[in-house]
């Protein structure tokens, strides 16, 4: 099958890229020249095979990796993305850890990028979409000169959290819990480096997680720091599961020990003051919706703490995907989901967290032509236009197995 456009300019880069960090290897082979262009040696540290005399530090090692086999989704009229998502049922969470370096080295990219006192690239704390041997750090000619941070630097730099409330929740938050339970105190660093927008919702999880927003450090590309100590928590090597352990810290980072009401809210997640990906006819619905008791709910304006309390009181959740479903961690069975999905982009990240939280996962998909394999980028942030018949007969199902829920679902 020949290559599409899109497969032959993606190649094309990679090969330039490859081609870039090869030639650029050879200053970094100079001693005296890497010294003087500030740039790291051509060495990756992995600190999950590095001998315990040669780790600059030390490594708390938590959780080993585990691997979660996710029940498929609902489909009912759209057996050609049961591939797609047959082929995603097994979730691999890598082991977690938190890594303390003496007199490491940080660079202000948006993937990440932190370096050993030897100068070794630590790629298990950055994802750049190469990979590490390709990384934005190899195809640089030099470094900003580095300046120093004294004290405890606390490093939670996570791939596209930094605008994103479902990364932000899912992937970057649950950092804070492994350096908990590794004996650490957040509020005890002197600064902690994170990617953000200073959003609402990012200074109040992170306030809620003891961080001082004095302590808060956003760094760019022209950041170039030597750290007297550097607390790094482990990166997920993907984003497309959520171990256990991460959806237990947040609900009881924003749950606790609340008991919800009752399982007995209907939401319908409007996305009508988003900026991409709006359901077309999403209005066509209300009166369906609200006959059947659902309140159509913008999540804008609301605190993380109290999105919290009503996806925990909900009966069933609904709509266009969008990062509102991050929310369905506090959900619990036999809570229903019914996802709408664009059909040229299709994604398990709602999917992977009903799967986790043993709620029962329907998905139909928006008009379109439907992409089982390599997804269409730009389908993500297209609006949406479902069939109105075909929602109000998979709403009829969803609705009918939240009144008569399977005993095993009726798990509280």
């Amino acid at each position: 099958m020949p290559l599409s456009l899109r497969q032959l300019a993606k190649s094309a880069w990679f090969y330039s890229r490859h081609v870039q960090v090869r030639l650029l290897a050879l200053p970094r082979a100079l001693p005296p020249l890497r010294r003087a262009l500030h740039l790291p040696v051509n060495r990756i540290f992995d600190p999950l095979t590095a001998s315990p005399d040669s780790w600059p530090g030390r490594l708390i090692r938590l959780d080993p990796p585990t691997t979660f086999v996710r029940p498929l989704p609902a489909l009912p009229y759209d057996s050609t993305a049961a591939r797609f998502f047959s082929a995603r049922t097994a979730a691999h969470c890598n082991a977690s850890y938190v890594m303390e370096f003496s007199d490491a080295a940080l660079w202000g990219h948006d993937t990440g990028a932190i370096f050993t006192s030897a100068g070794e690239f630590v790629a298990a704390a950055s994802h750049d979409p190469c990979g590490p041997r390709l990384h934005a750090v190899w195809t640089r000619p030099f470094l900003p000169r580095p300046t120093h941070w004294a004290g405890r630097t606390l490093y939670l730099v996570t791939p596209e959290a930094t605008d994103n409330y479902h990364h932000w929740l899912i992937d970057l938050l649950p950092r804070i819990g492994l350096i908990r339970r590794a004996g650490f105190d957040p509020a005890a660093f002197d600064r902690v480096v994170v990617n953000h927008r200073d959003r609402e919702y990012q200074r109040e999880t992170l306030l809620a997680l003891g961080i001082r927003s004095d302590a808060i450090v956003a760094v760019t590309p022209g950041t170039h720091v030597r750290c007297d100590t550097l607390v790094v928590p482990s990166l997920k090597h993907h984003n497309q599961c959520i171990p256990s352990a991460d959806a237990a810290f947040l609900r009881q980072t924003f749950l606790g020990a609340a008991r919800p009401r009752a399982h007995k809210r209907r939401l319908f997640l409007s996305r009508a003051d988003a900026r991409i990906r709006r359901l077309l006819n999403e209005r066509q619905l209300h009166p369906l919706l609200l006959a059947h008791g659902f309140e159509i709910v913008s999540l804008a304006g609301l605190s993380v703490a109290a999105q919290a309390r009503l996806f925990a009181e909900a009966e069933i959740v609904a709509g266009p995907a969008g990062a509102a479903f991050a929310n369905l961690v506090f959900c619990a069975p036999p809570t229903q989901v019914l996802e709408i999905a664009p059909a040229g982009w299709l994604a398990t990240y709602h999917w992977m967290i009903s799967a986790r939280r043993g709620l029962a996962h329907t998905i139909i998909l928006g008009e379109g032509q439907v992409r089982p394999g390599l997804p269409d980028i730009s389908a993500r942030s297209r609006d949406l236009f479902v069939d109105p018949e075909k929602f109000a007969a998979a709403l009829a199902q969803v609705i009918a197995a939240a009144e008569h829920p399977a005993p095993s679902e009726q798990l509280a």
